[in-house]
């Protein structure tokens, strides 16, 4: 309804608006979006228009983020628009792309501006891991040179980024190689170091069985009993002084053959005495041969001229009391000098193990026991030996004198039981001796615990 806009009847919530320029009464429109007319709160308002340009329905102006794709917009999706999250709008309304300092969707990194396709370790520029093949050297590679690694073409860095090397089986020239058989490297056409078989290399290679020198083979290993194995100018094993060792025929290198020594003996060969022998090659065998008269005490010798090893006619322990010790020409100890002075056995000797011995239980005790740790000897007109502590009386017997001499003592005690005891020992120097003490029984001996023969080893010192 047409109403003249001062008119006391007019709406105030209307907006009064001159329609015609005058020609006719002012129009009464409604405030709100989409009137068409700028109101407070607005940023435009261009009515049916809204929505179709640059003002949006609800009257703001179109920006980056309002959800709509406008034309210098690569992409909106409103809030959900992210400079974080993959595969995201940006907040600046373009694509998410590689260089965008997040790993979208079929990127396997993304460092932004720090992407390069030239240095190591970096993201490359297509987001995608430094790798082997892209042609910076990056950790764990020795060589890259991208779409030209191979690993046929003589010389080019191989397509596990590792140098050309001799055993890769391509021959590189500029590495010095004449040739690689790889795996076959040491076969009869190429060398393990990549050389062609040349005789002289010192290198056993191609179809040679040697090159300077034979190395662990002999005659033997080659098929014959001894002798002595070369090597030929072309390199092949030079068997000409080979032997058939073992026919008894002494040949080429052979020095002798089984029991055929060709009249050599160890005075000849070592210049000394023993048995000259020969090994199983057909040479000397000389560890028969003794070296007595070298001057040394060597194995299996007591001495050697004057060399006696330290030894005296005392030392050795053989009951020697003096004299000079000598060495025979069999290189033995001769004690023809030594001498022998008789020492007088009065003493005591202490004996070991000690005897400790009881037996004949009656009337609560034991009737015979004793304890023996030592013998007391004299020597008058015999061997009188005292048990100490005395328990079972003096033995006597013949007289000696030691370091060399053998004695034998005896007692025999009455009474109900007869008990003997026989003390028998020889000196195996003047402080020393080995010996047997026997207790024999007769007669009552008990029948509780009852004294039964019983016989001790001793060795006696002082």
């Amino acid at each position: 309804m047409f109403v003249d806009c001062d008119d006391q009847d007019c709406d105030v919530l209307t907006v009064c608006a001159a329609t015609d320029g005058g020609m006719y009464p002012d129009v009464s429109i409604p405030p709100g979006c989409g009137n068409g007319f700028l109101e407070a709160g607005e940023e435009c308002d261009e009515g049916a228009d809204n929505g179709n340009g640059d003002c949006r329905i609800n009257c703001t102006l179109r920006s980056c983020g309002d959800g709509v794709i406008d034309f210098d917009e690569e992409c909106d999706d409103g809030t959900m628009n992210s400079d974080l999250f993959p595969n995201r709008c940006r907040k600046d309304c373009t694509n998410h792309r590689c260089g965008d300092m997040v790993v979208d969707m079929g990127e396997a990194c993304d460092s932004g501006p720090a992407n390069s396709d030239v240095l190591p370790d970096h993201c490359r520029n297509t987001c995608q891991a430094p790798g082997c093949g892209d042609g910076v050297i990056d950790s764990g590679d020795v060589c890259d040179d991208g779409t030209a690694n191979s690993d046929t073409a003589p010389d080019a860095c191989r397509s596990d980024c590792t140098p050309p090397a001799c055993g890769d089986g391509v021959p590189d020239g500029l590495h010095g190689e004449g040739c690689d058989d790889g795996a076959a490297n040491g076969g009869p056409t190429c060398s393990a170091s990549c050389a062609p078989p040349t005789c002289g290399n010192g290198a056993v290679d191609g179809t040679e069985t040697c090159d300077g020198g034979v190395g662990t083979d002999n005659c033997a290993t080659v098929g014959f009993a001894g002798g002595l194995l070369a090597c030929s100018a072309s390199c092949g094993f030079d068997t000409s002084q080979c032997t058939a060792c073992g026919n008894g025929t002494i040949e080429g290198a052979e020095q002798c053959d089984g029991t055929n020594l060709d009249g050599y003996t160890c005075a000849t060969v070592t210049g000394s005495s023993g048995t000259l022998g020969c090994d199983p090659f057909c040479y000397f065998d000389t560890s028969g041969c003794m070296t007595c008269g070298n001057g040394m005490v060597d194995v299996g010798e007591d001495c050697d001229g004057a060399m006696l090893g330290g030894e005296t006619c005392v030392s050795l322990g053989t009951g020697f009391t003096g004299g000079t010790l000598g060495c025979d020409g069999s290189c033995s100890y001769d004690t023809a000098a030594c001498s022998s002075a008789p020492c007088d056995p009065t003493g005591t000797w202490d004996i070991s193990p000690a005897v400790v011995f009881s037996c004949n239980y009656t009337m609560n005790m034991y009737q015979t026991s004793f304890t023996i740790t030592s013998f007391d000897f004299t020597n008058s007109a015999s061997l009188i030996a005292n048990g100490s502590p005395i328990g079972f009386g003096t033995m006597t017997g013949a007289a000696t004198t030691c370091p060399a001499g053998s004695f034998t003592t005896t007692v025999t005690l009455g009474g109900g039981c007869t008990r003997t005891y026989t003390l028998t020992g020889t000196f195996s120097g003047p402080d020393s001796w080995t010996g047997m003490l026997d207790a024999t029984f007769s007669g009552s001996c008990g029948s509780v615990d009852p004294c039964v023969d019983t016989s001790w080893p001793l060795t006696g010192t002082r």
